[in-house]
């Protein structure tokens, strides 16, 4: 077997795919309490923190909720507009007497009599 070369990383030519990693890398870390680490990942790869949309003010969540849907975050998309945040994606998956209960609950609470 011939030997290998393995040059330096080269943090000029970072990918979308390379800064995903690092920000979930950072996330980890500051999780763990090692914010010395993860202020020195975002320094080193020039990781700019963007604020993510908090998921317990989306009306669509309170009434998943109510009903006791479960669903999962499953990554964002970032926005184009200058409020700059992602916008997470969610997955449900649940019985669908839950889905008409929350659809019912949401058609009763926002109709006017």
């Amino acid at each position: 077997m011939a030997d290998e070369k393995v040059l330096d990383f080269d943090y000029s030519q970072l990918e979308q795919s390379h800064s995903t990693l690092v920000e979930e890398v950072i996330k980890l870390a500051k999780e763990r309490n090692l914010n010395d680490f993860a202020n020195e990942l975002s320094v080193l790869f020039e990781v700019k923190e963007i604020p993510e949309f908090d998921l317990k003010k989306s009306p669509f969540i309170k009434y998943a909720e109510r009903v006791n849907m479960n669903f999962v975050k499953q990554g964002y998309v970032k926005s184009a507009k200058a409020d700059d945040l992602r916008y997470p994606i969610v997955a449900f998956c649940d019985d669908i007497r839950k889905f008409d209960t929350l659809l019912a609950l949401a058609i009763k609470e926002n109709t006017k009599n």
